[in-house]
């Protein structure tokens, strides 16, 4: 047995036993009718009275939630970040049973929270997990300051040290949820653990320049880490879907308008990366 799947396995014994993140609630004080614990329920409610096996369940942020053409539970979500991605999904996934529980904004203490509070009974039921979250983990510790979106103040004064040091706090986030999702699911369920995607500097406005200062080398070496960590695991396959979101050294825009979001021409090639995984896994 290789000395990487010993450690791996060692880490994962002694995890599910000792969070190293602690689950938080987005919105930690904030009462039952706060916008993020109305939609968190609605979520638990959907697994409490959904089916009895599913053959995938994706978890994740806005990206994985506008599979469900909403934003923070929102049904009305713009059409610039959801428009055509629900039919895109549904299209991809038609003959699959499948449950999406992902929260626009969510990092993965707050991911480790749903699951606490009514989510974690699905992974028992799921042949397939797709796991797909940390983005926004990165931007809040690069910009704590403005709510994790980037800001002329903010990258000024950042130095590659504070990068360097955001990459590997996500990097332990990371592990730790994946752990736990191990921890909970089915001997014999698939995991396919998604990459986090390029992002642009700043959001609002879109900048499209890549690689940039910001997040470009933080991003490889979190993608990266996770990758060494769980390749040779027969039973979990890492999905790096970067590539086709790059061209002529920037971010296409017609890709990700928004330099983060996936468009649904963007959602396809997602989708598309996802399946790939899951094909590898025999799931697919």
């Amino acid at each position: 047995m290789k000395p990487t799947i010993i450690v791996t396995l060692l880490a994962l014994v002694v995890i599910c036993f000792n969070l190293l993140v602690e689950p938080l609630p987005k919105c930690a004080g904030c009462d039952r009718n706060n916008e993020w614990r109305k939609f968190q329920r609605k979520l638990a409610y959907e697994v409490a009275t959904g089916k009895n096996e599913y053959d995938v369940v994706f978890l994740g942020d806005s990206i994985t939630e506008a599979f469900r053409g909403t934003a923070g539970g929102d049904a009305k979500c713009s059409s610039a970040r959801c428009e055509g991605i629900p039919s895109v999904f549904n299209k991809a996934f038609n003959t699959s049973k499948k449950i999406v529980l992902a929260i626009s904004g969510d990092q993965t203490a707050h991911l480790q929270w749903r699951l606490n509070h009514g989510e974690k009974q699905i992974l028992k039921k799921a042949k397939s997990v797709v796991l797909h979250i940390g983005t926004n983990d990165l931007s809040q510790l690069i910009s704590p300051h403005v709510g994790g979106w980037w800001s002329p103040l903010s990258s000024a004064t950042l130095t590659k040290s504070q990068v360097d040091d955001a990459a590997q706090t996500v990097i332990t986030r990371l592990l730790d949820v994946i752990y736990q999702l191990r921890c909970s699911m089915k001997s014999n369920g698939k995991l396919v653990i998604v990459g986090l995607l390029p992002r642009g500097q700043s959001f609002k406005p879109p900048t499209y320049n890549w690689p940039n200062n910001l997040y470009t080398e933080a991003i490889g070496k979190i993608n990266e880490a996770i990758k060494e960590n769980f390749e040779c695991e027969r039973s979990t396959h890492v999905s790096l879907c970067t590539e086709p979101f790059l061209g002529d050294g920037k971010i296409r825009e017609d890709l990700m308008a928004d330099a983060l979001h996936p468009t649904a021409e963007g959602s396809k090639l997602l989708i598309g990366c996802i399946k790939e995984g899951l094909k590898s896994l025999g799931v697919a």
